[in-house]
This record gives structure tokens, sequence and C-alpha cells, in this order.
């Protein structure tokens, strides 16, 4: 996983390969009677590096954290640019997966 893949203790929706569980996981919900929705997240400098497998968190500019007391790492306009695009991507796969909102 890269530094911009995000935390590995959550449901992801960050490759291809999450599609089947997130389809089971939609039709459980709707089975139930319930739309379904899934919250898609870059914590920045909030996140902690512990549930980043030990790396340093990365943000818009390296400005320390109140909450965590870390600081991230400062990104590139580029890693700025593929973390909005992995975002709409983030959202199509949340689509193709069945749920009613993202």
């Amino acid at each position: 996983m890269d530094e911009l893949s995000g935390n590995t203790q959550n449901i992801g929706a960050h490759d291809d390969k999450f599609i089947p569980e997130l389809q089971k996981l939609a039709k459980a919900i709707k089975d139930n009677g319930s739309l379904s929705a899934m919250q898609i997240n870059h914590a920045g400098r909030y996140n902690f590096s512990f549930f980043l497998d030990g790396k340093q968190p990365v943000a818009p500019s390296p400005i320390a954290s109140r909450m965590t007391r870390e600081t991230p790492k400062k990104m590139t306009a580029i890693e700025i640019k593929t973390t909005i695009d992995s975002f709409a991507q983030a959202a199509l796969r949340v689509k193709k997966a069945g749920y009613d909102a993202v």
C-alpha cells in the first residue's frame, strides 16, 4: 500500500478488489429494508500513523494536528490531484457495488 491509500483499519473503496465485499454489505443492508450509504474520507492531518501501519499521515500542508500531535508530510500538487482522482474512482466503485448514496 502506498502512502495515499489510507487507513488500513476501515472498509476500503480504493481498489476494485473491494467491490465484491462492498456488494455483499450493500445487499445485506437493502435486504433488511434500509438504504445504503458509504462515506469516503481522507483524514489528512487528523489521521494517526498507527492506522497507516506506522507511515506518516499526509495533508496539503505540514501543520501538526491538535488532535494527534503528529505533523503530516506535505502533499505535492501531483499527490493532491491523485487524491482527488482517487476519490472520484472510489465513489464510482461504491456506486458499482450498489450503494444508494456516497
